[in-house]
């Protein structure tokens, strides 16, 4: 196991049990894929990308622009069509046909205004107008760069699927995480006090799922790898503890920043907390990948699969001993989309001594369950709708001011 210098880092101190770490994408739903536009087919690419942020995809369309495709809220259609007039307003006044109602236009006229106004939305018009606030270009421009969130494949046996399961479950709350400091980036000149207090909740949440995560793969996983797979490098003792410390640091950059919100401009303080995250997100997902590319094939080549069904019992027993047991299963649980598999792990998980202390168990679950998805799931879409609400604010105020 690797060497820990303090308490402080995520392992186990003198009194036995884990340290736990407080730490805390607006992934942005017209964010440019060129895929969908190969793909041919509008709905299926909708349900995909609707499906990977767990949306309900009635709720949004796929809108074409240029040589883009975006994922488009139904609530945004009209904001969508306030765009659309202010492009063909300044076109109109680029090709002098402000002043000239639409029946008087000639047909060549109408033609080359509609062609000005689709190369005005093509390039991003609002984006670039030097008139826009500073609010306007904040709320448009202020992306926050998600890493690419490459999940692990399921299904390919049981001892791939133990890292795949832990893997693919942090990845998933780290794609909200992303989500909802881009929200707050785009609303930066006017984040309120609920939003750091709703944002820090979501994170100690998230660290319950960390927290279990370096707990087990120190303590149980690798153990267990080892006594057959040497590992070196990244993943020996020494690289372990290294990027222990990276990590550890990494969450106190974002712990900091909860008392710098309190004295600080919130503009001031964001770029401090996305470098923290973008440290935190770079170690976790390069161990992540380390492990999957060199760890994970000597494993499988390893064990057998009997060994592997062996140990997934002795995965699933550490997290109904674990404290917040079900909330943790529920997080391990929510990115599996294949629903035979999931009934597989969540039966596995059910299944303890005694028909009246299973029934208990099984009632206390699936509230815990309910009770996450309200309380922390359902935050990233508070966060959408808080930023959808500023955004189609400042998007009138645009509105107004190119028609004075």
């Amino acid at each position: 196991m690797a060497q820990r210098s303090s308490s402080r880092n995520l392992g186990v101190p003198s009194n036995g049990k884990p340290a736990v770490p407080r730490i805390p994408s607006l992934r942005d739903f017209t964010k440019k894929d060129s895929s969908d536009l190969n793909s041919g087919n509008l709905q299926k690419t909708l349900e995909a990308r609707a499906s990977q942020r767990d949306l309900n995809p009635e709720q949004f369309k796929m809108v074409r622009r240029g040589s883009s495709s975006y994922l488009m809220p139904l609530a945004n259609e009209e904001k969508d069509q306030n765009a659309q007039r202010m492009a063909r307003a300044a076109s109109s006044k680029i090709l002098n046909l402000d002043g000239k109602a639409e029946e008087e236009l000639t047909a060549q006229q109408k033609e080359r205004l509609e062609a000005k106004t689709r190369e005005m939305l093509n390039n991003d018009f609002l984006t670039q107008k030097k008139s826009s606030s500073v609010r306007y270009r904040k709320m448009v421009g202020n992306e926050v760069a998600e890493p690419p969130m490459y999940f692990a494949e399921l299904d390919k046996g049981t001892v791939q699927d133990v890292f795949s399961v832990l893997h693919n479950s942090v990845r998933k709350e780290m794609q909200d995480l992303y989500y909802i400091v881009g929200s707050l980036n785009k609303r930066c000149l006017e984040i309120a006090k609920d939003d750091i207090q709703d944002f820090y909740e979501w994170l100690a949440v998230f660290a319950l799922l960390l927290e279990f995560f370096f707990q087990f793969e120190d303590v149980v996983l690798f153990p267990w790898v080892e006594t057959r797979v040497a590992l070196t490098g990244a993943l020996s003792k020494e690289g372990r503890a290294s990027r222990q410390q990276l990590t550890n640091a990494a969450i106190e950059g974002i712990e900091d920043c909860e008392f710098k919100f309190e004295h600080l401009p919130p503009g001031e303080v964001m770029p401090q907390l996305i470098h923290a995250i973008e440290k935190l997100s770079s170690v976790l997902l390069e161990h992540f990948g380390v492990t999957e590319k060199d760890v994970v094939p000597a494993a499988v080549e390893a064990f057998t699969e009997a060994e592997g069904l062996e140990f997934e019992r002795k995965f699933i027993d550490t997290v109904r001993a674990s404290d917040e047991n079900h909330t943790i299963m529920a997080m391990l649980m929510r990115p599996i989309k294949n629903e035979m598999r999931l009934k597989d792990l969540q039966g596995k998980y059910l299944q303890t001594p005694g028909f009246f202390k299973q029934v208990r168990f099984r009632k206390d679950y699936f509230a815990a369950k309910k009770n996450f998805h309200e309380e922390h799931t359902r935050l990233v879409y508070i966060f959408f709708n808080r930023w959808n609400l500023a955004h189609a604010g400042a998007e009138n105020e645009e509105w107004e001011r190119s028609r004075q």
